[in-house]
């Protein structure tokens, strides 16, 4: 047995997972069903609830990669739960920008690419911090 940590069990994070992925996903297709799409409130309830579906979806598949791909220094839940709230915020994003027709490969992958380097600082800075 190594006495190095791990990051959580992915067990942990199934209650969380159906209760933002439940909310979320109920209130997106409330409000497909029951909504005008123009409405401006409705708009953002939109978004708020498909940020919470998508990261609530995403939540025990970041917390299996945390754990089957360990880094240094092990994540901790708040790592698992900011990591699943960028994957819902880059999608919420693209569905935002997507209103526009403003959504082509270029701007999906710098969005990508800027979400996965401010995580990147922030790992870089809980490194450094485990470290002193």
């Amino acid at each position: 047995m190594s006495s190095q940590p791990q990051s959580p069990a992915v067990i942990k994070f199934v209650p969380a997972a159906i209760v933002l992925g439940g909310l979320g996903w109920t209130a997106v297709v409330w409000l497909f069903i029951y909504s005008v799409p123009y409405a401006a409130g409705i708009r953002w309830l939109f978004f708020l609830s498909f940020f919470l579906a998508v990261s609530g979806s995403a939540l025990p598949g970041i917390a299996f990669l945390n754990r089957r791909f360990p880094g240094r220094i092990p994540a901790t839940q708040a790592v698992v739960l900011r990591q699943s709230a960028w994957i819902g915020l880059y999608a919420a994003a693209l569905a935002w920008l997507q209103i526009g027709k403003l959504v082509t490969f270029a701007t999906a992958a710098l969005l990508g690419v800027g979400l996965l380097v401010l995580e990147t600082l922030f790992r870089l800075r809980e490194i450094g911090g485990w470290r002193s």
